[in-house]
């Protein structure tokens, strides 16, 4: 139920909101947004030219397309994985970063198992899913951060100064005005 289209598209956008809040920056929601629009078109574009049948067994579902290639519930958890990514980005925790991309693994295999359990789709479906989300997130990460500056790779980050203390997360006078030239 987390692939359908409304879903995604309430999700998403729940999840732009909240990035553009934090970071002030559109480059972060591009990186969510995208990757699932591009994920969409082309899956759409992919089932309308392929038409490849459903696999002959009894199916436990229903779908409005009716190609089976590639699987697109595949491909959006590939693309929320990809959202998970860039939301953890963030944090320098490694346990973290080993946590999230382990649920990713673990969430992807299990919607690819059971869009063949229900009888959706071929093993290659959901390999071409899969194949579809991973590149969807790939171009679009590259594209988003080619366009960005190197320091807006990451979110801004609040510093903290001590009025008076020169061991303040911020730079002291002397520092600022060596770096910039004027104290040699």
């Amino acid at each position: 139920m987390l692939s359908e289209t409304s879903t995604k598209i309430v999700v998403t956008t729940l999840i732009c909101v909240g990035l553009f809040a934090v970071t002030r920056r559109w480059r972060w929601p591009l990186l969510v947004a995208v990757p699932l629009i591009l994920e969409a078109s082309v899956f759409l574009t992919t089932t309308l030219l392929v038409g490849r049948p459903r696999p002959d067994v009894v199916r436990l579902d229903s779908s409005p397309v009716g190609s089976s290639f590639p699987s697109g519930h595949v491909a959006a958890a590939v693309c929320y994985g990809g959202m998970a990514v860039v939301v953890i980005s963030w944090t320098r925790r490694r346990a973290l970063h080993v946590a999230v991309v382990g649920a990713i693994v673990l969430v992807t295999a299990t919607v690819a198992a059971a869009r063949m359990y229900r009888g959706m789709h071929h093993p290659t479906d959901v390999l071409a899913g899969a194949a579809l989300g991973l590149a969807s997130v790939l171009v679009c990460t590259r594209i988003v951060l080619r366009t960005t500056a190197p320091d807006e790779h990451r979110p801004p980050v609040r510093r903290r100064r001590s009025v008076g203390s020169i061991t303040s997360d911020a730079p002291s006078d002397v520092a600022r005005m060596t770096d910039a030239g004027r104290l040699r």
